[in-house]
């Protein structure tokens, strides 16, 4: 019985263990990670009226929105064309077959926002990131092929002019980064080599604007996935009408790549950690019966002689916990090391395998505990003391057997 004890508690525990480890994994995740929440035109509302020109917001009630203790950074969204002046060329063709150098140039508040440099998809190469320190500053990213065609580093100048040539700026490269997309923008028919990104306010001054900077959205990075209906009312509140023809929706997807694995493994740990834990109460419980089974004889005397029942009843569960607690302080010590080799076979084979494999398991420990109910009864049997036989369990035979002795035969 103590190593049965032993056995179902370790995994009992084990599947405790899992489930409340990879419970604080997820919530340490989602806080790594956050949630990136987009702010950004509502199609629907603006195919439905009818209307021609997307709206826009200003960047001053972004700023507002994103100074919420929820939000741990937040990037500007904004785009127009640009013309490549000063014999620089582009490394496709121009967006605009009738002007020479036309592309089209993001305008942001912080390039490492920018979803392809988050997922890893675009790399900075060389120089820096644009940040919110550029804001007041004509800094530009340019792509590794177009830097690789006009001889362009990190510190050299470049001419733009806007998207109807009558304005020009000089920016100065920040950085070069790679792309490794070879395909055109579906929409722009933009070469990828070809695009730049600047920051937002630079963007507007060259499009000639002198008021506050006008975006088309923008991305918000939560500290915390759950907090997102907290933060869709904070920025209600901040932006008010000027919300409208706009959608907050949120992009947890890379959140969920990461926990999904995760919640799984801690489904597949329950439910083993509950059929583990019936079957093997029904085990004990069948072990316990047949220790009680096989001192019936002295239970008996013991009850004859006077003493009470909830004495023996009270010794008994005195026994059980006398053999539990020190099996239980055992399997502690060596659930831990399992439960870790568990934990990883299970990310290792896949979650999903495991918990497709759960109703075999179900039927396995099922199985197991009607054979050992059958096993133990025939046992319990075996070992009931008669007056006719002698049994295997060393049980004392009160009656003298029927036979004669050989001893009284001889004449």
């Amino acid at each position: 019985m103590p190593a049965t004890f032993v056995a179902i508690s370790t995994m009992v525990l084990g599947g405790v263990l899992i489930k409340d480890g990879t419970a604080r994994a997820e919530d340490a995740a989602a806080r790594r990670i956050g949630a990136d929440v987009t702010l950004g035109v509502d199609m629907d509302s603006l195919v439905a009226g009818g209307q021609m020109q997307a709206p826009q917001i200003s960047a001053d009630i972004i700023d507002k929105i994103g100074t919420s203790p929820l939000v741990e950074a937040y990037n500007y969204d904004s785009f127009n064309g640009a013309r490549l002046r000063g014999g620089i060329r582009l490394t496709g063709k121009s967006m605009d077959p009738s002007i020479e150098g036309y592309t089209l140039a993001l305008g942001v508040r912080d390039s490492r926002l920018m979803p392809d440099f988050g997922s890893g998809k675009w790399q900075l190469l060389v120089g820096k990131p644009l940040t919110d320190a550029d804001r007041n500053r004509n800094g530009i990213l340019i792509e590794e092929r177009l830097a690789r065609k006009s001889n362009l580093t990190p510190g050299d100048r470049i001419t733009l002019a806007d998207n109807d040539g009558k304005r020009t700026a000089v920016f100065t490269v920040r950085g070069v980064y790679r792309d490794p997309s070879d395909q055109p923008d579906p929409e722009y028919m933009q070469f990828p080599g070809d695009r730049l990104i600047v920051t937002a306010s630079a963007l507007s001054a060259l499009d000639g604007a002198t008021g506050p900077v006008e975006l088309r959205g923008a991305t918000f990075r939560l500290k915390d996935p759950a907090s997102f209906k907290e933060f869709e009312g904070h920025a209600q509140k901040q932006a008010g009408a000027a919300l409208k023809g706009f959608t907050i929706d949120i992009n947890d997807k890379a959140l969920k790549q990461l926990t999904g694995p995760l919640a799984a493994v801690s489904s597949a740990a329950t439910v083993a950690m509950w059929l583990i834990g019936l079957a093997g109460a029904a085990v004990l419980a069948l072990l316990i019966a047949l220790a009680v089974k096989q001192r019936r004889r002295e239970y008996g005397v013991l009850l004859a002689m006077g003493e009470r029942r909830w004495k023996l009843i009270a010794q008994q569960a005195a026994e059980i916990v006398a053999v539990a607690a020190p099996a239980i302080g055992l399997s502690s010590l060596v659930a831990e090391p399992l439960t870790q080799r568990a934990g990883a076979a299970l990310l290792g084979t896949g979650a999903t395998a495991v918990a497709q494999g759960l109703p075999a398991l179900a039927a396995i420990l099922a199985l197991g505990a009607v054979t050992s109910w059958w096993w133990l009864e025939r046992r319990a049997g075996r070992c009931t003391c008669t007056a006719d036989r002698t049994t295997a369990c060393g049980c004392a035979q009160d009656v003298s057997s029927s036979k004669p002795d050989p001893a009284d035969t001889r004449p």
